[in-house]
This record gives structure tokens, sequence and C-alpha cells, in this order.
């Protein structure tokens, strides 16, 4: 079983107004995320949530998904990466990995998760990160072997660094949509003059 996990706790600071809640093509980011991740070959979806958590609950309660609440979201990334960890391994049923996302990548493919998906599971279980723009990074399938590594991440750490450190190094798969992300509002008047 492989879990997605969508990362949407942060307060956007950058920004200055919730990214999770940018609408593009006439659906917020944090929607369009929780769709990808239920159309792929993932068992089941999970959203973290933190800051303006009462308006993310909102915009996805209606999608067969696991909301898990991150209240030390101020704490960074790792905080939502630890709160999801917790939460997969209280559950009877402890995914053999976990697929990685933000809400912020609205051009991701749901044939990127799905490949990521195929290509952990025929390694035998290595992890695959997806690269783009000289960089490895989410999303990114991280096996259940490595959990206790992701519960040690601190502040703003991601896996990133985890990975690009591990001995058996990481796979990848390229996926140039990945290079666009949502920080600053010229981001998302790119987003809207694409939409």
């Amino acid at each position: 079983m492989i879990a997605a996990v969508i990362l949407a706790a942060g307060e956007s600071a950058r920004l200055g107004t919730p990214k999770q809640l940018v609408v593009y093509r006439g659906k917020t980011l944090i929607a369009n995320a929780v769709e990808t991740a239920l159309a792929s070959e993932c068992d089941e979806a999970i959203v973290v949530v933190g800051a303006r958590a009462d308006l993310v609950r909102k915009e996805i309660e209606r999608y067969p998904v696991r909301i898990v609440d991150n209240p030390n979201w101020k704490e960074g990334k790792s905080s939502s990466i630890r709160a999801a960890v917790k939460s997969v391994t209280e559950h009877s049923e402890i995914p053999s990995a976990i697929l990685f996302m933000t809400c912020d990548q609205p051009y991701l493919p749901v044939d990127v998760l799905n490949e990521l998906v195929e290509r952990f599971l025929a390694e035998g279980g290595t992890p695959v990160a997806t690269s783009y723009a000289d960089t490895v990074g989410i999303p990114a399938v991280i096996p259940r072997r490595l959990f206790g590594k992701l519960m040690e991440l601190k502040d703003d750490q991601g896996a990133q660094a985890m990975l690009q450190a591990l001995p058996g190094g990481v796979l990848t798969v390229a996926c140039a949509q990945g290079s666009f992300d949502i920080d600053y509002l010229k981001d998302v008047e790119k987003l809207h003059a694409d939409g």
C-alpha cells in the first residue's frame, strides 16, 4: 500500500495569501492536488493542514481523503512530514511507502505520480524522486524503512537533503513541470495567464 501525502500546512508568507486557495482553471490548488492524488495509483490520499486549516478543510471535505492536523506548522516543512508519518504509522495498515507532494505544483500530471509509484515497486523499494531544474525533489516516494529518518527532520528541512545523503542514492523520474511552483505573486500571475 502506498499513501499519497499532500503537504498543505504552510502559511504562504512570501505570497501573502494562502496558496492552497489560489484558483487555477476553476479549482483551488489544494483541490487540484487532491484530485491528482486520488486519480493516481496510490491507495489513499492524506492532506496535512496547519495554517488556515479551517479554510483548507472546507475546500477538501467533499473528497475521500484523510485530513491530518499539524499544530506545529510554524516549525516548517519537517513538522508536516513528521505529522504525516506519525499518522500513517498509527493506523492498522502501515503503508509500504509515502508519496509526498505539495499543492503548489499545479502543472504536475498524474502520469508522473504513477511513474514514481511504478518505478518504486519495480525497483524493490528504492526511494524515487522527481528531477527538474538540476535538482531532485518532490513529488517523491519514500519507503517505510526511511520513516524513522523522516521523523528526525528539523525546522524547514524537507526530505530532499535526506534523499541526497542516502548511501544507496535515489532513483529519479524526469518532471519538467515540477520546476514551477507558487511562491510569489508573479507565480500566481503566470498561472492565471496560462489558465
